[in-house]
């Protein structure tokens, strides 16, 4: 759900705490209090009386939520990489995002993949903070196998295409360096979600960049995304000393772009002397890290909340110079 617009916030002034306390989503044109009962309404659509039911997060007839925006700023002058997030609170009923190094606009600027879910330990709910999905470096790896040379074995290893137009291709391997291909989670399917061939620049580019540079005259065909977001070549499954390719047809048949010639540069996209391979940013991604972490969160619940705390758990970033007056 978006954020509550500046334009339509109620702030709330405590007599008895003598300042401003909280702030609300609902923006009534008339308050009144009838002893302990407060009454408000709207636009002329009659009286509402708060507190009247157990069902929070509801005024006139609208449903709402509860949100709350942390900064934490431990030793500011200090990197720090940011693990875990626990609220003492009694509801599992949150969403949420995080943001480091916001003012910045390269890739030092960080932004967290949703937090979706809580585990409730003791009546505290944990989380770890999710992985950074903006300038991740850490789920991208190097394609560390030999290539056989008898290539002309890749044309014949293609499975049947599907009616989707996605097609997958058997690559071989040197056995040997397979035992250097880390192990990591399989998300949706897929081992790798995009296939990256470095430039001689190192520049990275994906299979579209790829065609458009090496192969103008297929470079006017767009191509399906495969599913889930991910890019145009990906990584299913290693085997022994196979490694499974997906990638997508072209969108539009052509006599001059054949299907045959069109595997032939996928082979050679696959044959570069370098390759990256990138999996899941919100598996494998960078932690969030940086002097501070912004914490936004929704409470979607819609029965009483009570809230007493939130804590982040994080480390001193050991690459990070400290800063002293004596240094």
């Amino acid at each position: 759900m978006p954020r509550i617009p500046s334009s339509s916030v109620t702030f709330a002034f405590s007599k008895r705490q003598d300042r401003w306390t909280t702030r609300y989503s609902f923006t009534p044109t008339c308050y009144a209090n009838s002893g302990d009962v407060m009454l408000t309404s709207k636009d002329g659509s009659g009286v509402w009386k708060h507190d009247a039911s157990e069902t929070r997060n509801k005024f006139y007839g609208d449903s709402f939520f509860s949100e709350i925006e942390l900064t934490f700023n431990d030793y500011p002058s200090e990197s720090k990489v940011f693990k875990a997030l626990s609220i003492e609170t009694n509801q599992n009923l949150w969403i949420g995002d995080f943001k480091t190094q916001n003012e910045h606009q390269g890739r030092n600027r960080q932004e967290s993949s949703p937090l979706l879910s809580l585990e409730d330990k003791e009546g505290v709910k944990y989380a770890e903070i999710p992985r950074s999905i903006k300038n991740s470096t850490a789920n991208v790896f190097p394609f560390p196998f030999v290539v056989t040379e008898n290539q002309d074995v890749l044309p014949s290893a293609i499975n049947s295409v599907n009616t989707s137009g996605i097609f997958e291709v058997d690559f071989l391997v040197d056995d040997i360096e397979l035992s250097a291909m880390p192990s990591l989670p399989v998300s949706g399917g897929f081992l790798f979600s995009e296939i990256l061939s470095v430039k001689p620049s190192g520049q990275a580019i994906d299979f579209n960049q790829f065609i458009a540079e090496n192969y103008p005259s297929f470079s006017v065909i767009p191509f399906f995304p495969l599913s889930n977001g991910r890019k145009y070549v990906s990584a299913v499954s290693i085997s022994e000393n196979v490694v499974t390719f997906r990638a997508s047809k072209p969108f539009v048949p052509s006599e001059s772009n054949n299907f045959e010639e069109f595997v032939n540069i996928f082979v050679d996209f696959l044959s570069s002397e370098k390759l990256l391979l990138k999996s899941s940013a919100e598996i494998n991604g960078d932690h969030m890290r940086g002097p501070y972490i912004n914490v936004h969160l929704i409470n979607i619940s819609t029965t009483p909340l009570e809230l007493h705390s939130v804590n982040v758990d994080y480390e001193l970033s050991s690459s990070a110079a400290r800063l002293t007056q004596n240094s």
